[in-house]
């Protein structure tokens, strides 16, 4: 398992597809730099899919700061009725993009 989680995996799964030799150091500095742009495209769909009401309550738990990851889940997958639709868009979006970047 990887220690930047699912999207860590799913980041090293593209990049050993892409036959990227890296070191474990090397890991350590570029998987991070490509979650950053992943959960950009993730966070684009996912607000733009956001009611106005669904954005209040968005901004509100921003704002508090103490929102658990089980809060923030239940949160999604409430507001965004087609959420797990929506997460594969933006990783099938990235990857057609990486490659397109490689070419």
């Amino acid at each position: 398992m990887s220690p930047f989680g699912f999207l860590g995996e799913f980041i090293e799964e593209l990049l050993r597809q892409a036959n990227f030799q890296l070191t474990e150091e090397q890991k350590d500095v570029y998987i991070p730099q490509l979650l950053v742009l992943v959960e950009e495209r993730m966070g684009t769909l996912l607000l733009a899919a956001l009611s106005e009401e669904n954005r209040k309550q968005y901004d509100t738990m921003i704002e508090a700061e103490d929102a658990s990851a089980d809060e923030w889940k239940r949160f999604w997958h409430s507001a965004v009725p087609d959420f797990d639709d929506k997460i594969k868009e933006a990783l099938k979006g990235f990857t057609e993009d990486f490659k397109k970047a490689l070419e």
